[in-house]
C-alpha cells in the first residue's frame, strides 16, 4: 500500500500584510476616539450649561416674587424701603431692604405673611467654588419684636460680580431710594441687574479661564398703591 503524507502549508502573514492591518486598525481607533471624545465634551458642556442656568432661573424667580409682593411702607408691619446699609443681622452690609407679603403662613408659627427682606453680597465661605460673591437673601418674620432677631439666611446663587438695583420714579431710573425721604414712598418700577462669572471648564473639571457672563436683568413694576409723604411747609414774614 502506498501511503501519502498529509500536506501542511507553512505560509503565514507577510510583513506587508501585518503593517497594512496595523495601519487600518490605527485609523479605525483614531476615528472612534475622535467621536467618543467629541461626545464626552458635548455631554460635559451640556451639563455645565444646565448647572449654570439653574441658579440663574432660581434667582430670577425669587427676586421677581419678592419684588412683586412689596407692601406700602409706613404701616404697622411695614417699614421703609431703601438702599444702603442693611439693618438685618450683625454685620453692616450694603444691600437693598424692603417689606413684602411673600411669607408663608404656618398654623404652628405666629407670624403673618409680611416679612422684612434684604439682599446682600457676601464673600463665599469656600473659595474653591470659583470667583465672585454669593447672593444672600435675609428674611425676618418677627416684625413686632422689641429685639432684633436673627434673620433667616438663604443662599440664592454664587459667582456674582455685581448687584445693582435701580428705581423708576416716573421720569428716570435712579440708583438709590429711601421711602422716608421721598415725596412718593414707592417707585413705579424696580430694575435688578446681576453680573456674574462663568467658569469655562473642560471635561476634567479644571477651571481653565474665567469669563464674564451676560448679566441677569429683571424689571418688576410696582403695582401697589403708593402713598405720598406728608410734609409741612411753614412760612413767616421777615
Amino acid at each position: 500500500m502506498n501511503f501519502q503524507r498529509p500536506f501542511y502549508s507553512h505560509r503565514g502573514f507577510t510583513l506587508i500584510e501585518l503593517l497594512l492591518s496595523i495601519v487600518i486598525f490605527a485609523v479605525v481607533l483614531s476615528a472612534i476616539n475622535g467621536v467618543f471624545y467629541g461626545a464626552m465634551r458635548l455631554r460635559n458642556k451640556t451639563s455645565q450649561m444646565l448647572e449654570q442656568s439653574l441658579p440663574r432661573e432660581y434667582a430670577v424667580s425669587v427676586l421677581r416674587r419678592d419684588l412683586s409682593g412689596i407692601v406700602t411702607p409706613g404701616g404697622l408691619l411695614s417699614g421703609s424701603l431703601r438702599t444702603g446699609v442693611s439693618t438685618m443681622g450683625t454685620a453692616q452690609e450694603a444691600g437693598f431692604e424692603f417689606y413684602a407679603n411673600t411669607g408663608r403662613l404656618d398654623p404652628v408659627m405666629p407670624w403673618g405673611d409680611v416679612e422684612k427682606i434684604s439682599y446682600v453680597l457676601r464673600n463665599p465661605t469656600n473659595r474653591m467654588d470659583g470667583p465672585g460673591k454669593d447672593l444672600i437673601r435675609l428674611a425676618s418674620r418677627n416684625l413686632l419684636g422689641s429685639v432684633q432677631d436673627i434673620p433667616e439666611e438663604s443662599w440664592i446663587m454664587g459667582g456674582v460680580k455685581g448687584l445693582d438695583f435701580s428705581f423708576y420714579d416716573g421720569a428716570q431710573w435712579r440708583a438709590s431710594w429711601d421711602s422716608t425721604s421721598e415725596q412718593t414712598v414707592l417707585p413705579q418700577g424696580i430694575r435688578v441687574q446681576i453680573s456674574t462669572y462663568t467658569d469655562d471648564a473642560e471635561g476634567d473639571g479644571r477651571h481653565l479661564n474665567t469669563v464674564s457672563d451676560s448679566p441677569i436683568q429683571i424689571v418688576v413694576p410696582v403695582l401697589v398703591t403708593s402713598s405720598t409723604n406728608q410734609t409741612e411747609v411753614s412760612g413767616g414774614s421777615q
